[in-house]
């Protein structure tokens, strides 16, 4: 499948499609965003897609002066803060909240489901210094990625129709690569054996993935304007975890249709679509992929296997996560 049929609302095959449109937040200052957060919208190419284009131009006419709109992305953070055509001096500072109100209330418009993964950096770096700054957000990065892409499938097996969702990411050069890699090899057959292997049971019915189409694709807003939706559901869903006092301003419009629901939020209310707590506590299909990746050539540049294995024997959930994210990044350890 190619990017032209991202907008194209196609089958593959004779399965019905959707679209998974994920972006990250939580990228800069560790002191001041400690979670790393991927979120997103999945939404139907043939019922729902262009109806949520049209919309998301109309929005654009609305709140974007004449001369701004032709190409003009939506920004979360140049609504929230000022910035850009939003300018805090000249542009009413309540329209641009408003705007920004608007587009985190399309899922429950469009009665999308809304998807959530995050990673607390310093759970993370903990045990692990020497691991750079950079990498550990790319480990923290993945990690949240892959609790996205597990949620997204149990959804799809859920559903009545037999359908399959492709994933389309705001791009970003620095976790790409292994954001990718992931996700291809947990639609190997292969795959299912490293996690029967760990028996970790809260995965290994998903593995393989089976109703995950193509790889992850990584494109730019101007080139996929439901972009801009994930932008503002990552972006306020960062300040709902830094407990910004308008943080549930913006929350309330989507929480009743979040896939997986943080502990840390407390109980879902009563009106919520999805209930299901969202499975964060311990990263055990990521502890598992690792050992996909050790091969003799490989693990011979890093570090000896038998001190990696050792680890898992000692200590599954600990010792072995941080193990995995050294290897991930390729740090000495």
């Amino acid at each position: 499948m190619s990017l032209y049929a991202l907008g194209g609302g196609e089958l593959i095959g004779d399965k019905l499609v959707r679209y998974a449109y994920l972006d990250e937040s939580g990228i800069g200052d560790p002191e001041r965003e400690p979670y790393v957060i991927v979120a997103g919208v999945i939404v139907h190419a043939d019922k729902q897609l262009r109806a949520l284009e049209k919309y998301l131009k109309d929005m654009v006419i609305e709140y974007v002066p004449e001369d701004k709109r032709e190409g003009f992305v939506f920004h979360a953070k140049e609504l929230r803060n000022g910035g850009g055509v939003f300018d805090r001096g000249t542009y009413p500072e309540e329209k641009r909240l408003t705007a920004l109100e608007e587009l985190c209330s399309l899922p429950k418009q469009f009665e999308l489901p809304v998807v959530l993964g995050f990673r607390k950096r310093s759970d993370v770096q903990e045990g692990h210094p020497e691991v750079s700054a950079e990498h550990i957000l790319i480990a923290a990065q993945t990690a949240a990625s892959t609790a996205c892409l597990i949620q997204i499938e149990r959804l799809m097996r859920s559903l009545k129709e037999d359908e399959v969702a492709t994933l389309v990411y705001e791009n970003n050069d620095s976790a790409k690569k292994l954001i990718k890699e992931t996700h291809n090899f947990l639609k190997k057959d292969t795959a299912y054996k490293v996690i029967e292997e760990e028996n970790f049971p809260t995965w290994k019915h998903l593995i393989p993935l089976k109703n995950i189409a193509e790889t992850a694709f990584f494109v730019e807003k101007n080139e996929s304007s439901i972009l801009q939706v994930a932008d503002a559901i990552a972006f306020t869903l960062n300040r709902k975890f830094r407990g910004e006092s308008d943080a549930d301003r913006y929350f309330k419009y989507y929480e009743d249709f979040l896939l997986g629901r943080p502990r840390l939020f407390g109980p879902a209310p009563s009106t919520s679509v999805f209930v299901e707590d969202s499975p964060h506590s311990k990263f055990e299909l990521l502890i598992a992929l690792v050992r996909q990746f050790v091969t003799p050539g490989i693990e011979g540049s890093l570090y000896e296997s038998s001190r990696l294995f050792g680890i898992v024997r000692r200590n599954r959930f600990s010792r072995f996560y941080h193990s995995l994210v050294a290897f991930f990044c390729k740090a000495p350890h």
